[in-house]
């Protein structure tokens, strides 16, 4: 049976995977830097300059607003994105390299866990289900299984991965961030 070894971490409620050929190290995310950083769009690590990848913040969905009585129902309520605060991205970065062979850092609250994923578990995505709820970041789906403990604190689960599509991830967060700008 074919594989092809993954990296699987967790952000927001979905699990996302990238090949192990484009993760480059995967690394503590240090405290200075969250700190120091006021262009939170760059990292500057270990004497690189990474672009930074924050998907939480862009795949957790914001809570409606609630529109007060006299509105009418046809109005939406606006939800305005602040600045990005570092300190709350996570403690762990992936560095990876794009097929641009440009360098990222997606950070992550935990550290993420390699397994060897089956080809014959991998599938296209329906486009709908990507563009409505992945905003087109991932175009393939796997299910695995995983033992007790390795996902959750519940017994053997099979869990729904999403094949991270690095470009279509980098082109989101550059359009969220230059929203959040306004």
């Amino acid at each position: 049976m074919k594989k092809v070894r993954v990296i699987v971490f967790k952000i927001a409620k979905y699990w996302l995977a990238l090949p192990m050929t484009v993760v480059l190290n995967v690394r503590d995310f240090p405290s200075n830097i969250k700190e120091s950083s006021r262009d939170n769009r760059l990292i500057h690590l270990d004497n690189r300059t990474l672009t930074l990848l924050p998907l939480k913040p862009i795949l957790v969905k914001p809570s409606k607003a609630k529109l007060s009585l006299d509105q009418s129902l046809d109005k939406t309520a606006a939800v305005t994105k602040s600045p990005m605060d570092l300190s709350s991205v996570g403690d762990f970065l992936i560095i990876v390299k794009t097929p641009r062979g440009e360098a990222c850092a997606i950070p992550l609250d935990r550290l993420p866990t390699m397994i060897d994923l089956p080809l014959s578990t991998i599938r296209k995505l329906p486009d709908s289900y990507s563009q409505s709820y992945l905003l087109g970041m991932a175009n393939y789906v796997a299910v695995s299984q995983w033992p007790k403990g390795h996902a959750t604190e519940t017994e053997a689960e099979k869990l729904t991965i999403f094949l991270l599509d690095l470009e279509r991830a980098l082109s989101v967060a550059i359009a969220y961030r230059a929203g959040s700008r306004e």
